[in-house]
């Protein structure tokens, strides 16, 4: 299985040597390994990273990616809320792929 918050290439190979069963939060990023989308799982980080492998902006500009998991009690939601408003205020802007930006990243 892959080291959890280590960048790996966006491809189906590496994508497949992930558990079926892991929650947590996944970015996605440029070439530079700047995230271009944040997501979240509930029960398969692995499903929706092959999901994303066919969305238009994440095929694209997806190079790499990389999992933080879950522990016990921690909510994927909140930690996807968390890591779109540190990326905010990193890079001044939230990731360019999601969905969710109005409803979860609050700018600094």
């Amino acid at each position: 299985m892959p080291t959890e918050n280590r960048w790996y290439e966006f491809t189906r190979e590496k994508i497949i040597i992930l558990q079926d069963n892991l929650s947590g939060i996944y970015y996605i990023a440029d070439k530079g390994k700047i995230p271009v989308y944040i997501g979240k799982s509930d029960t398969d980080i692995r499903s929706r990273l092959l999901v994303h492998l066919n969305n238009k902006c994440c095929k694209t500009q997806g190079k790499y990616f990389k999992v933080t998991l879950a522990k016990m009690f921690e909510n994927p939601e909140d930690m996807e809320a968390q890591a779109g408003i540190i990326h905010a205020r990193k890079y001044k802007k939230p990731p360019i792929c999601s969905d969710k930006r109005p409803l979860l990243y609050h700018y600094p």
